[in-house]
């Protein structure tokens, strides 16, 4: 047992040794506020800046796709044929990708789906598998301000539903 006991620490301690040589993010200078931390970006890329200049989040990074290319491809997804083979993708272009999160969005809003819980957060429970759709969902909810809570099968119903109560 002490043997056991002393491999795992020792592995342990030496994945976190890994982790810690390895810096994934690297905090902007000047970005901390009183009410919260820094703003960390990718450590990978050689200037841990913004990639486009006034994309901060997201919800901009999608809106600067459709000013830049509204007809590019911006979502796809490929079918299964009944044969069981692949199809090729099939895409939707910026403009109609955020025309489709600017409708969710409204309808969310006005069917308020997702109400301020009692910390001031909106939140949006998702129960997909990882698809177009969970992603125009999630820029959806990007639009009235608030954040994606993804539910998975692999939680369980005990948690789904404790998830769902807190939220």
């Amino acid at each position: 047992r002490y043997f056991l006991l002393y491999r795992a620490t020792v592995c342990v301690s030496k994945m976190t040794d890994i982790i810690q040589e390895r810096q994934y993010s690297v905090e902007l200078p000047h970005t901390a506020q009183s009410d919260r931390g820094p703003i960390h970006r990718a450590s990978l890329a050689s200037s841990p800046q913004l990639a486009y200049e006034g994309c901060y989040t997201l919800y901009e990074a999608l809106r600067r796709g459709r000013d830049v290319s509204p007809l590019g491809p911006c979502l796809g997804f490929r079918a299964v044929s009944t044969s069981g083979y692949a199809t090729p993708f099939v895409y939707s272009s910026y403009t109609e990708c955020v025309a489709r999160v600017n409708a969710l969005a409204a309808g969310l809003d006005a069917m308020e789906l997702c109400p301020k819980t009692d910390d001031d957060l909106v939140l949006l429970g998702i129960y997909m598998k990882n698809c177009m759709e969970w992603t125009l969902s999630e820029h959806s909810i990007y639009c009235l301000g608030g954040a994606t809570v993804p539910l998975y099968d692999t939680l369980g119903p005990t948690t789904v539903e404790f998830v769902l109560n807190q939220t």
